[in-house]
């Protein structure tokens, strides 16, 4: 998945020499503000801990540098460096450098938890061939089921590990998606399994 797939375009824009007791509800209400001068370009982002930190009056003395994304970049890695960073918002650009909208970890979140409640099907047509290439189907199917299932039970053990260790909130909800996700793909082998050597 890529950052464009996530990017916010709907975002409360405000001039950079607003006051900071002016904006106060709406930053507290949309978690950040985008700061744009008068002729609409992009000058930042502007969070609640911006504020926090820099104390200042005026929105653009509180403001904090972040990176510009590019859209093509891949959104696991950008959400690996945003945790690690503590960086709750990010400024997304095209390849040229213009700015595009916002990615927020909680988006990202978002949409790992709704993939995770997706459901899967599949149907499997076993297409009869000559007696010895059945064999080999069969022997290709059991490897495969046993291949799959090992490192399925190992991420599902290493999730269950971490998750019995204190961790941050958003670390608890991208566990709880990987050991979803684990255990439907586990499901996922043992019905393919099953559908293929009970139809014998």
């Amino acid at each position: 998945m890529k950052i464009l797939d996530l990017v916010n375009r709907d975002e409360v824009a405000i001039d950079p020499y607003a006051s900071i007791a002016s904006i106060e509800a709406e930053l507290i209400r949309n978690a950040y503000v985008v700061l744009r001068d008068g002729g609409g370009t992009f000058v930042g982002i502007l969070t609640p801990s911006d504020v926090l930190e820099k104390g200042h009056n005026l929105a653009i003395d509180c403001l904090t540098e972040r990176p510009l994304i590019k859209g093509d970049e891949d959104a696991e890695k950008v959400m690996n460096m945003m945790l690690d960073r503590g960086i709750l918002v990010l400024p997304v650009g095209d390849a040229r450098g213009a700015y595009l909208g916002s990615v927020q970890v909680t988006t990202m979140l978002q949409r790992i938890w709704d993939i995770t409640k997706q459901n899967i099907s599949i149907n499997w047509v076993n297409i009869v061939e000559e007696p010895g290439m059945e064999r080999h189907k069969d022997n290709f199917s059991m490897e495969l089921f046993h291949n799959t299932r090992n490192p399925i039970q190992a991420i599902v053990s290493a999730v269950d590990m971490l998750r019995a260790s204190p961790g941050d909130f958003e670390t608890k909800l991208l566990l709880n998606a990987i050991d979803s996700n684990a255990r439907i793909l586990d499901a996922l082998v043992i019905k393919l399994y099953s559908f293929h050597f009970e139809k014998r």
